[in-house]
């Protein structure tokens, strides 16, 4: 709780079975904050969208 660049990486780990580049980190970072700025959503509840949207991400769909 607190570090919300650690929950991005652990939800890429979790998910996707690798670490994030910078570039997805910073992505990431700015999903959530538009969730919570332009949805008005809860900091936790805009981590739970994330926690959804992960699963949408290409890379998850086609399996090596």
């Amino acid at each position: 709780p607190g570090d919300l660049q650690g929950q991005i990486k652990r939800a890429f780990e979790v998910v996707l079975w690798r670490e994030p580049d910078e570039s997805e980190i910073a992505l990431s970072l700015a999903f959530i904050g538009k969730m919570k700025t332009e949805n008005g959503l809860a900091p936790e509840m805009a981590l739970q969208r994330f926690g959804v949207a992960i699963f949408s991400f290409n890379e998850f769909f086609y399996l090596d």
